[in-house]
């Protein structure tokens, strides 16, 4: 365990204990990826690893490095926030040979998130009961589009209907910042930031940005009870 996990360590709740702190709250907001949904094949990078044994023109290993290294060049270029069409953008101006294939790359990579993206059980089972006695939200930091994202936790067994889901690729606001927080919390007609309870597994965005919004946090492990914490 590295200094940081240490350090916030004391922070995460088990999942069990949800139920018991929502009590106190009629307003509950979800963060959906590693908390509603998981990979099943973990990190994001096994998803670009996928894309790139599929083509002949590149490796594995070279498409991660260029998928990862094109993000990081957008988020450069963006000051909040970013498409999943602008990480592509930055791959042709890496590699030109992007370009002929832009379309069928982005297909795929949606294909793969598809595929690859199921139910977090542990935190469903809390969210279908909670979404029976509070209002319930969704906030996610997320270069996906919103119907993709709503499209894979319906596939996933979610009742969505009538929730209301904040994607920061949408309002170009992150939780990060604690600017999509506040945004859900004007759209929703929330009294005070104070009355949301916020459930995720990152510690930057559904930790300190909630905090900086105003909002109460409730940070939980990444992967189940057992798992380590996220920092990022």
């Amino acid at each position: 365990m590295n200094i940081k996990e240490n350090l916030y360590k004391h922070l995460v709740h088990s999942t069990g204990e949800i139920l018991a702190k929502a009590e106190g709250y009629q307003y509950i907001s979800f963060d959906i990826f590693d908390t509603l949904l998981m990979r099943t094949t973990g990190s994001p990078t096994t998803v670009f690893e996928e894309i790139g044994k599929r083509e002949e023109w590149t490796t594995p290993a070279e498409y991660v490095q260029l998928r990862t290294r094109a993000e990081e060049m957008a988020r450069r270029g963006n000051a909040k926030e970013i498409h999943l069409a602008d990480i592509y953008s930055e791959m042709i101006k890496l590699d030109p040979k992007v370009s002929s294939r832009v379309d069928s790359l982005m297909t795929e990579e949606l294909a793969v998130e598809r595929k690859v993206l199921r139910r977090r059980n542990d935190v469903g089972e809390i969210y279908d009961k909670l979404k029976d006695s509070h209002t319930v939200l969704l906030i996610s930091d997320m270069y996906l589009g919103k119907q993709f994202i709503t499209n894979v936790l319906a596939s996933a067994g979610y009742d969505i209907e009538n929730v209301p889901v904040f994607i920061s690729s949408e309002f170009m606001a992150t939780k990060m910042t604690g600017e999509l927080f506040q945004i859900a919390v004007r759209e929703c007609s929330i009294p005070k930031p104070s009355q949301l309870l916020h459930i995720g597994d990152s510690f930057l965005p559904d930790y300190h940005g909630a905090r900086k919004a105003g909002v109460h946090p409730f940070l939980i492990n990444r992967n189940g009870e057992n798992s380590s914490v996220r920092i990022n």
